[in-house]
């Protein structure tokens, strides 16, 4: 299986997930969106609270993590 970070809008973080066969045939893939929210479950900008957080996420867009 192989995960990767696809979208960093500042607001959210899409990551895509890939499953593959041995013979590198795609049995499927999928995609989850994550939410950055303060201590009351409101939305914010994590480049504005954290962005040591935002460099790290940002950088690492479209590399696979296995």
């Amino acid at each position: 299986m192989f995960c990767s970070i696809s979208v960093n809008n500042n607001l959210f973080v899409i990551f895509s997930y890939k499953m593959t066969k041995d013979d590198g045939s795609i049995v499927c893939e999928a995609s989850s969106s994550h939410c950055f929210v303060d201590g009351n479950g409101r939305p914010i900008k994590v480049a504005k609270v954290n962005p040591e957080l935002d460099a790290a996420i940002t950088s690492n867009i479209g590399i696979h993590i296995d």
